[in-house]
């Protein structure tokens, strides 16, 4: 059998839960303080891919998540993309922030969405990449 062409990395901000647990032998885990851009940091500078994506833990991504992340990168002026959001329950806030992660602002590139970039990029802008991708 063929290893699927991803590492899959969990970096955990040492979490009290299960979590580590349950990845046991779906993942492998890394350690960072809490907070999400340090732990961002420290799982893309492990990742060996040469894209990475990065996923919150309580997030899934949509079933053509990895055909959309090559078609987009397959372009070469891409640096990377962001997946919209969708609730799995409705509430109209709810509804507000998945309706505005369809505009294309800064002020709608909420967290808790799959992020993904090329390596090199990341390595280009550093420590800030992920403050850069998290603009609050």
């Amino acid at each position: 059998m063929q290893d699927p062409p991803w590492e899959v990395l969990v970096v955990d901000g040492g979490s009290d839960d299960d979590t580590v647990t349950k990845c046991d032998g779906l993942a492998t885990v890394l350690h960072s303080p809490r907070g999400r851009a340090k732990q961002m940091n420290v799982g893309w500078r492990a990742a060996r891919g040469q894209a990475v994506l990065f996923l919150h833990a309580d997030t899934t991504l949509p079933k053509a998540a990895f055909t959309e992340v090559r078609r987009c990168l397959a372009d070469q002026t891409a640096e990377g993309g962001i997946f919209r959001l969708q609730f799995d329950a409705s509430h109209p806030l709810l509804n507000l922030f998945s309706y505005g992660s369809r505009i294309k602002t800064v002020c709608t590139c909420f967290g808790d969405r799959g992020i993904f970039g090329r390596r090199d990029t990341l390595e280009k802008i550093g420590e800030r990449a992920v403050n850069c991708i998290l603009i609050r």
